[in-house]
C-alpha cells in the first residue's frame, strides 16, 4: 500500500485549526498533550505516523509543532474526517509493518476488544517502531453513541499486561499514584 501524499500547506492549516479550535480545558487532557510533546522532544518518532482513534482532535499539533511529518489519522466516525475511515480492531486495509509510529490516545477504553486493537497496532508497526498510548483510570463514564461507548479502565499494571509484547520506554501517571486520572506510556515494538 502506498500512503497518499500529504499537502504540507493543508497540514499546516489543519494543525493551526486544531490548536485554535480544541484547547485543552481539563488538566488530564493538557497532561496528555504535554506527554506527547515530551516524547517528540526526547525521541525521533519514525514516520509514517498513524493516530488510531484520532477522534475530533488528533495529536497532530503536538507531533508536528517543530516539523511537519507524514501523519495520518484513522477513526470509525466519518464526522471527524479522518484520513482513513475504519475501526481500530480491524486495520486490514494496512499491510504489516507500514507505520513507524502509532498513537493510540484515549481510545482503548472505548473498544469492546482492546487486545484486538493492540494486536492490530503491533501488526502495522515496523520492528522497533514506537507506540504512544494513553488511557484514563479515575475518570467518569464518558460515551457518545453511536461510535463511542465506554467499556474499560486500566491500572498501570493492567496496561502493561495488555501491552506485554512491547518494551516500555517510559510511563507517567497524571494524578495521585494510587488513583491517577490518566496513564501515559511510550513503548517500542520488538
Amino acid at each position: 500500500m502506498i500512503l497518499p501524499p500529504i499537502s504540507r500547506s493543508l497540514q499546516k492549516a489543519r494543525v493551526e485549526r486544531l490548536l485554535n479550535r480544541y484547547p485543552a480545558t481539563v488538566p488530564v487532557r493538557l497532561a496528555q498533550r504535554e506527554f506527547v510533546t515530551k516524547c517528540v522532544s526526547l525521541f525521533t518518532l519514525t514516520e509514517p505516523i498513524l493516530d488510531v482513534g484520532s477522534g475530533y482532535r488528533s495529536n497532530e499539533p503536538e507531533i508536528c509543532t517543530k516539523r511537519l511529518v507524514n501523519y495520518y489519522t484513522l477513526d470509525i466516525n466519518p464526522a471527524w474526517e479522518p484520513d482513513f475511515l475504519g475501526a481500530a480492531e480491524d486495520m486490514s486495509a494496512f499491510p504489516d509493518g507500514l507505520f513507524g509510529t502509532v498513537l493510540c490516545t484515549e481510545l482503548l477504553e472505548h473498544v469492546p476488544n482492546p487486545h484486538r486493537v493492540v494486536d492490530e497496532i503491533r501488526r502495522v508497526l515496523i520492528s522497533e517502531g514506537y507506540l504512544l498510548v494513553s488511557v484514563p483510570f479515575w475518570v467518569p463514564i464518558h460515551r457518545k453513541p453511536p461510535y463511542q461507548e465506554d467499556y474499560w479502565r486500566f491500572t498501570p499494571d493492567g496496561l502493561m499486561v495488555l501491552l506485554n509484547s512491547f518494551s516500555l520506554v517510559m510511563i507517567e501517571l497524571f494524578g495521585p499514584g494510587d488513583a491517577p486520572e490518566g496513564i501515559f506510556a511510550l513503548l517500542k515494538a520488538p
